[in-house]
Formats: structure tokens, sequence, C-alpha cells
């Protein structure tokens, strides 16, 4: 008898358990509405930023292989920023202490 109760008020238990968790849906239309359009908004707002950054590179190259900028000048061609070097060589002399010179 006393596990017939024991049992009998488990499970009155489960019960409201299971029914005080309801969901409010009358709230969360009009949240989830302007929640959406904004997350639309701001997709689309992403997606411009993306488009215009990417247009804006690509010019910015083709300028740069227009110029002969882009780095793809073949050897023994000069380009209009003179008979530098493709790289640099930089001397730093004393290796160490101070003053230090820096030559190019």
């Amino acid at each position: 008898m006393r596990t017939y109760n024991l049992l009998i008020a488990t499970g009155v238990l489960f019960m409201f358990g299971l029914t005080s968790f309801k969901k409010d849906n009358n709230t969360s239309s009009s949240s989830s509405t302007s929640e959406i359009s904004s997350t639309v908004e701001l997709g689309t707002d992403n997606a411009i930023s993306d488009n215009l950054s990417a247009d804006a590179e690509n010019v910015l190259n083709q300028a740069a292989i227009d110029n002969n900028f882009s780095g793809s000048t073949p050897e023994g061609i000069s380009s209009q920023i003179g008979d530098l070097p493709a790289c640099a060589t930089v001397t730093v002399s004393p290796a160490r202490g101070f003053p230090k010179s820096y030559y190019y």
C-alpha cells in the first residue's frame, strides 16, 4: 500500500511538472518579427559591404597590374618606379651596442 501511494504521488508531481513548463506564444510573436527583420537587414548590409570591398580590391589589383606595380614584372624589364631591385638589402652596424646605422 505504501508503494502504491508513493507511485501515485510521483505520478501527480510528474503531471504538474509537465504542465508547468508551457511556452507563452502571445509575447514572442512581436519580438520574433522584429528580430527576424533586424537579422535580415543586418545580413543584407553585410552582403553589400562584402561586395563593395571585393569590388574595391578588384579595382586596386587591376590598377596595379595596368601600371606594372603588381610585382609580376618579368626580370630585365624596368617598371615606372625605377630600377629598384625586387628585394632591398639592409645592413645594420654595429651588430651590438649603440648607435646603430642602417644602410640600404
